[in-house]
């Protein structure tokens, strides 16, 4: 008699477990996730610094009141969208077009993200600080990676100069 194996017959595969596990973390990874709050948060200042034509105190209470009370759930927010287009799963000695293309996919889901949320929630924001700190975010974002994979190829250069 042939036994059933009903009990393994259908398993879920969940890719929940994968998708936030922490374990593969380097200390690189988490200096880039910190690198990313700062980058979030400080994004969209300099947007509305910018907008306001460099003046913190031109800045209205009512707009600096949206962004300093959106700006914790929006640096989570760009954590879980990186962590999604695989930022802190790549090897960023290697980066490349793919990288910037992904970078640039997440930094169009985070301005809609960001747009949505701060107008639902809090108030509209002028158009500029929109458009100003979604460029900021994005142009931050790629150049650390890539000033990350400048650093590795000078340090390995100077490691075989030196050892030749």
């Amino acid at each position: 008699m042939k036994k059933s194996n009903k009990s393994n017959s259908f398993k879920p595969k969940s890719n929940a477990k994968k998708l936030f596990s922490f374990k593969q973390l380097s200390k690189k990874d988490l200096l880039f996730m910190l690198y990313d709050i700062v980058v979030a948060i400080l994004a969209f200042f300099f947007a509305l610094w910018f907008r306001f034509d460099g003046h913190y105190t031109e800045i209205p209470k009512t707009y600096f009141s949206a962004w300093l009370n959106f700006a914790p759930v929006y640096a989570i927010l760009s954590l879980v969208v990186f962590w999604m287009f695989k930022l802190y799963q790549s090897i960023w000695k290697y980066a490349s077009i793919a990288e910037v293309k992904r970078i640039t996919w997440a930094s169009v889901i985070l301005g809609i993200i960001h747009t949505v949320g701060i107008t639902l929630f809090y108030r509209r924001m002028p158009i500029s600080y929109y458009i100003i700190g979604i460029a900021l975010q994005a142009i931050f974002t790629v150049s650390a990676r890539f000033a990350y994979r400048f650093v590795i190829e000078e340090l390995n250069k100077n490691a075989k100069l030196s050892n030749a």
